[in-house]
């Protein structure tokens, strides 16, 4: 005949299967690597060595591609060949710990670029072949993630507690650049590229009133990324681009963080630091 059990029985029981179920949560992703960022006429850089030479590369979320100026080419004495209808250029990029190897797109030479040491353009999330690049703008660093979604929240969290962190769907077209829809001046919903490349934000011409254009701009306007606004600020106009017709710039983002898995079916994290 079974006799029940004590109070102090059972309770020892269920301290003892809580305590068998229970398994501490993984800890958050470490960077793979990093490397600080600094700024140049009000774009973020990094100090990357290409091709055994040093130099400054923009780090432009919009930008599809990784890219190298011509006169960065011609001073490290390489031949370009073709490439899928491009001159390209072979070489290693070496960016902190990092080291890879990469056909560079060549283009044009920009004059002030090459007075300040800037050699070309990075793409930051064609970096990885797997897991996340985090550009933490208030702290100035550019990072290599490893692991799933959900250590990479955790990451963001313990980043900024208080921040307001929530994912941005990207849209069309795929290929490289960062691309979401944000709203802006009466709310009306555009298709936006983050910008990091360009100091100001900026959107289409065609989407305002031509008497609120003022000396090819348009004061005080209020810009919303997902539930995040922004403003009052001067918004740039200019013709648009294919399907974008806004780029939101560092004017923006500079107190913003983001998180971009590799795989373009993730959406991109963005927080608004709260601290």
């Amino acid at each position: 005949m079974c006799r029940p059990l004590s109070l102090l029985t059972l309770l020892t029981l269920l301290l003892l299967c809580a305590c068998r179920t229970v398994t501490p949560a993984a800890p958050p992703p470490s960077a793979t690597w990093e490397v600080p960022i600094t700024f140049q006429a009000g774009v973020p850089v990094v100090e990357a060595t290409i091709g055994g030479k040093p130099t400054l590369l923009i780090v432009d979320t919009s930008a599809p591609e990784t890219t190298l100026e011509a006169w960065f080419i011609k001073a490290l004495e390489v031949e370009p060949t073709d490439f899928e209808g491009h001159r390209v250029a072979e070489l290693v990029l070496q960016l902190g710990t990092s080291a890879t190897t990469a056909k560079w797109r060549l283009v044009e030479t920009v004059p002030a670029h090459r007075e300040v040491n800037i050699g070309g353009t990075l793409c930051p999330q064609r970096l990885l072949g797997k897991g996340a690049i985090a550009i933490d703008f208030p702290r100035k660093r550019l990072m290599a993630l490893e692991g799933k979604a959900n250590a990479w929240l955790r990451w963001l969290d313990e980043r900024s507690p208080k921040g307001q962190v929530e994912a941005l769907p990207r849209t069309a077209p795929f290929g490289g650049g960062l691309h979401v829809k944000t709203r802006v001046g009466d709310g009306r919903e555009v298709a936006t590229s983050l910008a990091s490349g360009q100091e100001r934000s900026s959107y289409a011409t065609a989407l305002f009133d031509p008497a609120l254009i003022i000396e090819g701009k348009v004061a005080g306007l209020h810009l919303r990324v997902g539930e995040s606004e922004f403003g009052p600020i001067d918004v740039l106009t200019r013709a648009a681009e294919t399907e974008v017709q806004g780029w939101v710039g560092m004017d923006v983002l500079q107190n913003t963080v983001l998180l971009v898995p590799v795989h373009e079916l993730h959406p991109i994290w963005f927080m608004t630091p709260r601290e």
